[in-house]
């Protein structure tokens, strides 16, 4: 791969593969019909639990939620009070290498 050669990965999230398909056949997303000319597109296999933020980790982890500390969009930690919670979308809360 060149040097300065960058990759783009664009995620749907929630998007239903068959109608985007059928959107772009229709003509109704030229700029996604050319990204998917030029690229790849394809239907992904999800996690368990099949929630955003425990997803979009395991994308760029590889890992799943039990390994990579993201099950959902809010995060405990063992010993805090029960009401405490943190943000999945803290990067600190990933507990695995990433991309």
């Amino acid at each position: 791969m060149e040097k300065n050669k960058k990759v783009l990965f664009l995620g749907l999230d929630a998007a239903m593969p068959d109608l985007i398909q059928k959107f772009v056949q229709e003509g109704y997303m030229p700029h996604v019909k050319r990204i998917m000319e030029q690229g790849i597109f394809s239907r992904l296999e999800t996690v368990f639990p099949p929630l955003t933020a425990a997803a979009w980790t395991a994308i760029v982890s590889g890992a799943g939620a039990g390994t990579n500390g993201v099950p959902s969009l809010m995060v405990k930690h063992s010993g805090e009070a029960l009401d405490h919670w943190h943000t999945s979308f803290d990067r600190n809360e990933v507990l695995c290498e990433t991309l």
